[in-house]
């Protein structure tokens, strides 16, 4: 998947140098700078094209991203959305009501003007990702379907056998099987988005047994659909990986010395933890991601301690923003 990159990251740095990296100035210099309003209006709709390419994908990352990009689209998620959308509104808004005036002056202005773009203002509306519930769609759907396969039979249709078979079988998947669509939809919006950089990404292949995007991509499956503790092992797994490969700690003088030690032997996890930490921390501020902590709680998982220890849906979302990180701020050199 190919993002508009380099428009995004042209419109973002021209937007930053007119308002001079001020963001909280942009909807009053808009009000006075149609050209800066026009541009707002245009970065909101290259940001709402990605962000809706990113959420319809069938994965919670993105492979061979320019860390220009990372950076960029992080800092304007942060501290420029938001006041990208409310001047770009007031700018849409103007022009709606430009539209409005010419309609009054000639009511078939306004299918000509969406004609000359390709839009057909009387076509049925697609689902949304960005703005449509699928939960609540789906069982909309269900309740008509229920209420079709229920009406008397002076009313009913041809159709009437297959919707209840179907209910039956939608019933069979939830009660049985134990599918929550509602709590798989909400595990998926709070996984979040890795953009894993070109550096990084050159080292995998993106079908590879065991490599960086399988086991990234088994961690959010196994979160998504209810398996933390699962998710929580493929999280140690990714970070031993992501720090040997990503930060440098396989060439590490300290790494090599201690692995020449046990004779052969990798070191373990919590000695690559302390390499990473006395290299990276100064620039990157890795000790207060709490990577001992995380590989902790993993290891309790997997030795399966008595009692078990609950691991919650917020701890693992938290191992996964902490391995976004790594994955997108890995150094480029060793």
């Amino acid at each position: 998947m190919a993002l508009p990159d380099v428009e995004f990251l042209i419109r973002f740095n021209d937007l930053k140098e007119r308002t001079k990296s001020r963001p909280q100035n942009l909807s009053w210099l808009c009000k006075n700078d149609d050209g800066l309003a026009s541009l707002a209006s245009d970065l909101k709709r290259i940001a709402t094209s990605i962000a809706r390419q990113i959420e319809t994908k069938s994965d919670r990352y993105v492979a061979q991203v320019s860390t220009n990009f990372i950076d960029a689209y992080t800092e304007y998620l942060k501290e420029y959305r938001d006041a990208v959308e409310t001047a770009a509104t007031l700018h849409d808004d103007k022009l709606l009501e430009f539209i409005r005036q010419k309609i009054g002056e000639d009511p078939n202005y306004f299918d000509s003007y969406f004609a000359e773009k390709g839009i057909d203002p009387d076509a049925p509306s697609d689902f949304d990702v960005l703005e449509d519930n699928p939960v609540n769609l789906v069982y909309d759907i269900i309740s008509v379907a229920d209420s079709m396969a229920t009406m008397p039979k002076d009313f009913r249709d041809d159709l009437h056998d297959e919707m209840h078979k179907a209910l039956g079988a939608w019933n069979f998947f939830e009660d049985t099987v134990g599918i929550d669509l509602a709590g798989i939809y909400r595990r998926w919006k709070a996984t979040p988005v890795t953009l894993v950089p070109k550096h990084v990404s050159d080292r995998h292949g993106l079908t590879e047994p065991g490599s960086l995007y399988d086991m990234l991509r088994q961690a959010h499956r196994a979160y998504v659909f209810g398996c933390e503790r699962a998710a929580m092992a493929l999280c140690r797994a990714l970070l031993e990986l992501v720090l040997k490969k990503h930060w440098g700690i396989e060439e590490d003088e300290g790494y090599l010395k201690e692995k020449q030690r046990r004779k052969g032997y990798e070191p373990g996890l919590e000695k690559i933890i302390t390499i990473a930490e006395a290299r990276h921390d100064a620039k990157y501020k890795l000790r207060k991601h709490h990577l001992l902590q995380k590989k902790e709680l993993a290891d309790d998982v997997l030795h399966a301690k008595r009692p078990p220890r609950h691991v919650s849906g917020d701890e693992v979302t938290l191992f996964l923003e902490t391995l976004k990180f790594l994955i997108e701020k890995a150094p480029v050199g060793p």
